[in-house]
């Protein structure tokens, strides 16, 4: 009984030991910058990347597949909340895993109705595939 045990106590810690644990989706990393658009700087593009990892992929016709959604809503000065000024619906296919996180990037327009100040921009992201979500906040400032 005592081999029973301790033969079943090592395999159980052998398994719970080569288990790699999941890693949640989440967005991260998000970068921000704008620049002008024209000379008379009226309009500013203003730029956001970042990495996503911990998505679901799902292997069909030997291919792996993913779809992730980022919606991103601004914050003005004012505190005025403009909802999805910027949204990216991708999707990948590849014939070899994803590496371990991908680095996704949106874009949006302001134009001189957008005083230069302190904004904030909130991205959400959804792992369609796992139905999982994230979400990260960063101020930057318009120029």
């Amino acid at each position: 009984m005592k081999k029973f045990f301790l033969m079943s106590l090592i395999v159980v810690s052998f398994l719970s030991c080569s288990k790699e644990e999941p890693i949640n989706f989440r967005v991260y990393d998000l970068d921000i910058y704008s620049i002008p658009i024209n000379e008379e700087a009226t309009q500013q593009e203003v730029y956001a990347s970042v990495k996503v990892e911990g998505f679901k992929t799902e292997k069909e016709n030997g291919n792996y597949k993913f779809h992730i959604l980022l919606e991103a809503d601004l914050v003005t000065p004012e505190n005025k909340t403009i909802q999805t000024v910027a949204k990216l619906d991708t999707t990948g296919v590849q014939s070899e895993k994803f590496s371990k996180y991908l680095n996704l990037d949106l874009s949006f327009v302001l134009d001189e109705n957008y005083p230069h100040g302190k904004y904030q921009l909130i991205l959400r992201g959804k792992d369609f595939l796992s139905q999982k979500e994230s979400k990260i906040t960063q101020e930057f400032n318009l120029d």
